[in-house]
């Protein structure tokens, strides 16, 4: 689990078919988090996660019944 607070800001960028097992504050942190899945690269959610920015393929992430909320809008 990765935690971003207000004075803090995440620049994630999945690349070289890595993968991340976790989630992006699920407590929805008001910092900025954003994050880069390029292709090969997957995102396996444990929790909610709560973004300002995301780019890449919905389809690499797998959901297990949460969800990627991108300034408030779901968009898995």
């Amino acid at each position: 689990m990765i935690k971003v607070d207000e004075i803090s800001t995440l620049s994630l960028i999945l690349g070289g078919g890595s993968s991340l097992n976790g989630t992006i504050n699920p407590d929805s942190q008001s910092g900025e988090a954003a994050v880069t899945l390029e292709e090969g690269s997957t995102w396996i959610l444990t929790g909610d996660a709560y973004l300002t920015g995301f780019e890449g393929d919905v389809g690499s992430i797998t959901a297990n019944g949460y969800h990627v909320y991108v300034n408030g809008t779901a968009i898995n």
